[in-house]
């Protein structure tokens, strides 16, 4: 049962993350955007990739809660596999969140231009 002292601490800390990010909040928490200008932020649509990386945080706190079970009861495929896992779904949602656009604010895709024109560009 010593196992699950480190797990489970860990498992619910990124869940109490995950729930601040589920409710649009803590946007503070997610590297990169936390340290964007202000017109860099209004890009992005930040209710969507908050709720994107609480569903991340959520399935690997899942995963991390996964390799004492499998310690405990002596599964090693399930330890590794967990921290497979745990790689993959890492991995992957960069990838994912970084391609494609799929986090963009359509409502704010009018930005002014720097040369003092009144005129707006579209993104």
């Amino acid at each position: 049962m010593i196992v699950f002292a480190g797990f489970v601490p860990i498992s619910i800390l990124l869940l109490i993350i995950s729930i601040f990010l589920l409710n649009g909040k803590g946007t503070f928490l997610i590297s990169g955007y936390n340290t964007m200008s202000k017109s860099e932020k209004l890009k992005y649509d930040e209710k969507a990739y908050c709720r994107f990386n609480a569903l991340i945080l959520i399935l690997i706190s899942f995963c991390i809660m996964l390799m004492p079970i499998g310690i405990h009861f002596e599964m090693s495929w399930l330890t590794y596999g967990s921290m497979l896992l745990i790689f993959v779904v890492a991995i992957g949602s960069s990838i994912y969140a970084n391609t494609g656009n799929r986090f963009r604010n359509n409502a704010n895709s009018e930005v002014p231009t720097n040369d003092g024109d009144s005129k707006t560009n579209k993104i």
